[in-house]
Formats: C-alpha cells, sequence, structure tokens
C-alpha cells in the first residue's frame, strides 16, 4: 500500500515536470522578469546621483529586490493557474478520478489531494532561485541585507503554497481542464486587483484588504513578520486543502 502511495507522487511529479508547456512557460517567464530587472537596475543606476542627496537613500535591496520578489509572485499567478488550476479537473476530464478513490485516506498527509500540492509546490524553487541568484550578484556591487532577502523568500514561498492549494480547490470545482485553469486565473487576477495598491491609497487598509494575500505577502516581504500573516497562509492553504479533499470525496458519494 505504502508504495501506491509513493507511487502516486512520482506520477504526479513526472505529469507535472514532463510537460513541454510547463518548462516554456518558466523560460518565458524567467527571461521576462529578467528583462524588467536589468530595466530596474539601470535606472536604479541612473538615479542613483540624487538618490545619494536623500536623508536615507534606499539601499540596493529595498530598491532592487523588493520590486523582484513581488515581480516574481505576481508571475507565479500564470504558473501556478496553468499548473495546479488544471491538475484535479483534468483527472475528472480523463476518468482517472476512480484511481484517487481507492487510495486509502489515512494517512492524512498520503491524501492524493497532498500528493498533488507537494509536487506542485515544488514550482516555487522557480521563484526562490531567481531571488537568491539575483541577491548574490548584487553583492559583487554593493551589500545586500540578506535577512530582508529571506524575509522575501519566506513570503515567496507562503504565497505560492497559498495559491496552490486554492488553485486545487477551484481545480476540484471543474469538470473541464480548460475551463478550471480560466477560472483559477481570472480568481487570481481579481484578488491582485482589487488588493491592488490603488484601492490602498484611497480607502487605506481595511478589512477586504486583510482577507487578500497581497497585504499579507506585501508585510512579508517587507520584513514585518507577524503571527496574523502566517496563520493567514498557514491556516489558508489546510483550508484550501482540506475544501479539495472535500469535494473530492463528494464526487465519488454523487457517483
Amino acid at each position: 500500500m505504502k508504495k501506491q502511495r509513493f507511487s502516486f507522487y512520482h506520477k504526479e511529479q513526472k505529469t507535472l515536470w514532463g510537460r513541454s508547456r510547463v518548462w516554456l512557460i518558466l523560460s518565458l517567464l524567467a527571461f521576462v522578469v529578467s528583462w524588467l530587472f536589468l530595466h530596474m537596475l539601470d535606472r536604479y543606476m541612473a538615479l542613483q546621483p540624487e538618490l545619494l542627496k536623500l536623508s536615507v537613500p534606499p539601499n540596493i535591496t529595498e530598491a532592487l529586490l523588493l520590486p523582484l520578489s513581488q515581480n516574481l509572485m505576481t508571475v507565479m499567478l500564470l504558473v501556478v493557474a496553468v499548473t495546479a488550476g488544471g491538475s484535479v479537473a483534468q483527472e475528472r476530464q480523463e476518468g482517472t478520478l476512480d484511481y484517487l478513490w481507492r487510495i486509502p485516506a489515512k494517512p492524512w498527509f498520503h491524501l492524493p489531494i497532498m500528493a498533488k500540492f507537494k509536487s506542485h509546490l515544488w514550482l516555487t524553487v522557480f521563484p526562490l532561485l531567481m531571488l537568491f541568484a539575483v541577491a548574490a550578484l548584487l553583492t559583487l556591487g554593493g551589500d545586500v541585507d540578506w535577512l530582508l532577502v529571506s524575509a522575501m523568500g519566506l513570503a515567496l514561498l507562503l504565497g505560492c503554497a497559498w495559491l496552490i492549494a486554492l488553485a486545487l480547490w477551484l481545480s476540484s470545482l471543474a469538470n473541464q481542464a480548460g475551463f478550471a485553469v480560466l477560472l483559477t486565473l481570472v480568481v487570481f487576477i481579481l484578488m491582485w486587483v482589487i488588493g491592488g495598491q490603488s484601492a490602498l491609497d484611497e480607502y487605506g487598509i481595511n478589512w477586504l484588504n486583510l482577507l487578500l494575500p497581497e497585504q499579507h505577502l506585501n508585510w512579508l516581504s517587507q520584513g514585518k513578520i507577524n503571527l496574523s500573516s502566517l496563520l493567514y497562509f498557514v491556516g489558508g492553504t489546510t483550508l484550501f486543502l482540506l475544501m479539495a479533499q472535500l469535494q473530492i470525496n463528494n464526487l465519488k458519494r454523487q457517483r
């Protein structure tokens, strides 16, 4: 039985990383993020004489790495939507949910939804690798605040895990993989638009902003690590995974 559980996890790994479109998307997004970072670096170098006149000039961590981490989080919306967003719906579309139902429900960390979650969690290597690689390169030209960079990495890890869990739940609600990907992408974009900086500037931080992930990500990325944000991501990830598994169980009972 243990072999069956682990084989399902390996099946998910092979399914995810065996898709050429995943590698193509990651390559294109890596190019886009790198181009945006070089543009920011060029602008920072051009404005550096003016910035030095400020009483407290921004360091390279705040001026370059913080926007980079935000851009990486934004591109992960597309990556997670395309991959995790169609994961469960693909099983329904291909009629392979019967295999998921035959897997024992205990222990909980061997559940099918957990195998999907753990396999997609490897996607966070992409933004983390880019963030720390760029930070290491910037040490050649200045001082990097590695504590703040670590906080950005934590924000990326928790934020991506939260998005993957949400995408898996949304995917469990759909019958077709294409519709599930579209639904996930629309939900992600709406969350980022509603919780954007323009809303904060106009209305201030309110209950809606606290229910959306962007404000919590900004706090963590800026080094403002607080218990409420940690509970938001850990609790939200757990809740979405639970709802996804319950939806799979409901589909079994409706059969």
